[in-house]
């Protein structure tokens, strides 16, 4: 995987402020703390079930389904209680009645709260609940959801080092490093990319969800998104105690359109990078381009409105509009330099510290053909970016040149080649894929410009695991010649060189470990795994580690 896919090349500016006060840590814990004392405050006790989902797939959507005529109201248990119905369109809230009255499992109960509660908008399957560690435990999800609330949190550790040998940093006889080139940039003792030395990241999401039905609005959603992570190289995953996107979902004209209003970060919601759509598997993909254009992506939430339109059952368009993260900032990675504004203190931020960032647009047509038993899975999506932001000039460096209206432009596509199990569309989303990914936008202002990714992934190869995932992927960066030529120009004084282009094999096995816990392992060779480098660094064959687990 290329160990630069998330920090852009550091622009160069003159100044170097101080790093402004991030987000109080505590923070976070409290809003986490208090969904779950509520939760104890109201619950009665369920009982816990005994089995996990074997049926849910992690790396495939969902098959579309009717809209219901009627539902019925969740509510907790009670002494005597009955379920409650209501004749309301909405095909998002479940039929069955969450509680003890009838005989149904804890599992069919959360399966029905996954309609209802699970966090809405995703083009990939959000995690169910029936697939986490607590389930129901203490009768806490049954008690929320009684009240319109659904919770569902998780972690994800990711760990690389490179097995060549080869330097573990960049040599002390370098320049100390300064606030504008700490991020992968080649200045003593740092890091110029992740893995090259042991590198660990957590990131930790929180999401709580408010079911706007209770309030007539069928089919909406109230979403929190609650962001917290750490590393030991911010070029990769930019440490911040605690961030937080607020938003509004809500379908209209019987599913025909749905909207998002809020403070977002779409990475799940639009072009779909992730390898067989699944969240819980973070290596292969190596696009950093929409985020050099200014999209924005956890923890750097932006103001946005995403509007999407389902044309028929396969063919949709969405619209993206957001105020762009900072794409001049003082060390030229559009996430830290968000994460860093005194704008961006935890709580939702309109503006931006960063002179020059305008507005980011995009647009995407796409073609999806979900699996079914005998049908086999497609999904083409194609998009259109435009940033009117100030970008760096790198044609045009020495003299401080900047463009606007940046454009940019995508392409992906998925196909599912041979069904393993096409006995019932329960599994038929098992099988042998492939998909392909390309992305430009112009080299004068990124750093990566042009991006090809190749890929082949075997979802549930063994009866025994039907949730596992072994992917190959082959990725390539193409490098701005401005930047190459200006890097290079001046080597003979820095000792500093830049690549052309970077190349990246991966290996990867991914593996359900037990409900709600998932892990990834696998090798990775980057033939030029950073965009500027010392003279030994050489190539990286890095291990792969993922541990992921649900709450």
């Amino acid at each position: 995987m290329d160990q630069d896919v998330v920090a852009i090349l550091r622009t160069l500016n003159c100044t170097s402020p101080k790093r402004r006060k991030r987000g109080d840590k505590t923070r976070i814990f409290i809003i986490t703390g208090a969904a779950c004392m509520l939760a104890h405050q109201l619950s009665a006790t369920p009982t816990r079930a005994e089995t996990p989902d074997p049926s849910r797939s992690l790396s495939t959507p969902a098959t579309k389904t009717k809209p219901k005529s009627s539902e019925t109201k969740i509510v907790a248990k009670k002494k005597e209680a009955k379920p409650v119905a209501k004749n309301t369109e909405d095909n998002n809230r479940p039929v069955l009645p969450i509680n003890d009255t009838n005989n149904r499992s804890t599992l069919d109960n959360l399966r029905a709260l996954d309609k209802v509660l699970g966090y809405k908008g995703w083009n990939i399957p959000f995690p169910s609940f029936t697939e986490t560690l607590l389930l129901d435990d203490g009768g806490f999800r049954t008690a929320l959801a009684s009240q319109g609330i659904g919770f569902l949190s998780f972690g994800i550790i990711v760990s690389q080092a490179n097995m060549l040998d080869t330097p573990r940093s960049v040599p002390n006889s370098y320049p100390p490093c300064t606030f504008q080139n700490h991020l992968g940039g080649i200045c003593a003792g740092n890091q110029a990319y992740f893995g090259e030395s042991f590198g660990l990241g957590y990131n930790h999401n929180t999401y709580l969800t408010y079911d706007l039905g209770q309030v007539g609005l069928q089919g909406g959603q109230l979403q929190a998104h609650i962001v917290s992570q750490t590393s030991n190289n911010e070029a990769f995953l930019v440490n911040d105690a605690g961030a937080v996107g607020v938003s509004w979902y809500q379908p209209l004209f019987d599913n025909k359109v749905e909207f998002k209003v809020g403070w977002l970060a779409p990475i799940a919601e639009l072009i779909g990078i992730g390898i067989g759509g699944n969240y819980a598997q973070p290596f292969g993909p190596a696009a950093s381009i929409p985020v050099e254009l200014g999209m924005a992506i956890v923890p750097a939430f932006a103001p946005a409105l995403r509007a999407k339109l389902n044309i028929t059952d396969t063919v949709y368009d969405q619209i993206y509009v957001q105020r762009s993260l900072p794409v001049r900032g003082v060390t030229g990675n559009p996430i830290y330099d968000e994460v860093s504004s005194s704008k961006n203190n935890f709580w939702p931020n309109f503006g931006s510290d960063v002179a020059g960032t305008g507005v980011f647009l995009l647009d995407e047509l796409g073609y999806r053909q979900h699996q079914k038993s005998g049908v086999l899975s497609t999904w083409v999506r194609g998009g259109l970016i435009f940033n009117t932001s100030e970008f760096t000039d790198f044609s045009s460096v020495r003299s401080a040149g900047t463009k606007s209206n940046v454009p940019g432009v995508y392409l992906l596509a998925d196909q599912q080649l041979w069904q393993q199990a096409p006995s019932s569309d329960a599994s038929s989303y098992r099988g042998i894929y492939a998909g392909f990914t390309y992305m430009y936008t112009p080299p004068e202002t990124a750093a990566f410009y042009q991006y090809y990714e190749a890929r082949v992934y075997w979802i549930g190869p063994f009866d025994s695991r039907p949730q596992d995932m072994l992917t190959f992927s082959y990725t390539h960066n193409d490098i701005s010649k401005y930047i190459t030529s200006l890097t290079n120009l001046n080597s003979a004084l820095t000792n500093v060189f830049a690549n052309k282009y970077t190349n990246t094999y991966g290996l990867t096995y991914f593996a359900r470990l037990m409900p709600g816990v998932y892990g990834t392992v696998g090798i990775a060779y980057t033939d030029h795994p950073s965009i500027s480098y010392f003279p030994t660094e050489g190539s990286s064959l890095n291990f792969l580690g993922a541990l992921v687990f649900n709450l």
